[in-house]
This record gives structure tokens, sequence and C-alpha cells, in this order.
């Protein structure tokens, strides 16, 4: 059963989110501004918003560290895959953000549950590759 996310509103509010609205919204673009800004180079970073179907470990892994480095409002390279998200900063109010960013993004539903039982990107980004592939064809 899927978690309600209705309580979570002023948390996702407080770190820059706006979830998206039902289902019958039209679809975003394949790409967005983000809000954050790059520390070092000046300019926003662009996360897709998409990811596709044949997504690899690597493609999940390198946006977790993106969303990560927006959420935390530091520089991607100061996000370590190997680190636990605890461990970088991240709190419950930021980690309910990245899950639904991941649900959005992966077309998954998760549970908080995932990021404790893989409390780093690395093991994050292996059982989210398997999660999508062993997932029923819609």
């Amino acid at each position: 059963m899927r978690q309600s996310t209705a309580g979570i509103a002023p948390a996702c509010a407080r770190i820059g989110h706006r979830p998206t609205q039902g289902s019958n919204s039209p679809q975003p673009s394949t790409q967005r501004r983000s809000d954050q800004i790059d520390n070092q180079g000046g300019s926003p970073i662009v996360v897709p918003l998409f990811l596709g179907h044949d997504i690899t470990r690597e493609q999940i892994s390198d946006f977790c560290v993106t969303a990560l480095a927006n959420i935390l409002r530091i520089s991607r390279d100061r996000v370590d895959i190997s680190t636990k998200f605890s461990r970088l900063g991240l709190d419950s109010a930021m980690l309910v953000y990245l899950m639904m960013e991941l649900e959005e993004k992966l077309d998954l539903e998760l549970s908080t549950d995932d990021f404790y039982d893989h409390p780093t990107v690395e093991a994050l980004s292996r059982f989210l590759v398997d999660k999508r592939a062993i997932r029923p064809a819609a």
C-alpha cells in the first residue's frame, strides 16, 4: 500500500518541492532547470525529468547525486556515493523529497524503508535498477 504524502506538504515546501498535480496534468518536458545553482560554475544544474525505460545503474546513481546535491545545497563533487544518507546530512523531510523525485523520474513506487534498507547512493541505485527490472509491464 502506498504511504500517504498529504502530511509532508509543509516539509516539502521548506525545501522547495512543488508536487505534481493529479495524473491528468500534461506531461512535463524532458528537462527542467533546477532552482539550485552549481557551486562550481554558477550555472543551474539541469535535471532530466524522466529517465526512460532502459536506464543503467550509473544513470540512476548520477541522478541521485544531482538530486542530493540540489536538496542539500552542495556541489555534486561533495556527494560520495558510498556515504550514508544520514552522514551526508539528509533529514527525514529531505529523504521524502528525494523519494518523491525518484518515484517521479523512475516511475516506481517507493517507501522510506527502501532508503533505510539501502542507505547509500551506491546501494540505492543497485536496488532501484533491480526493482525496475522486475516490475510488471504496464
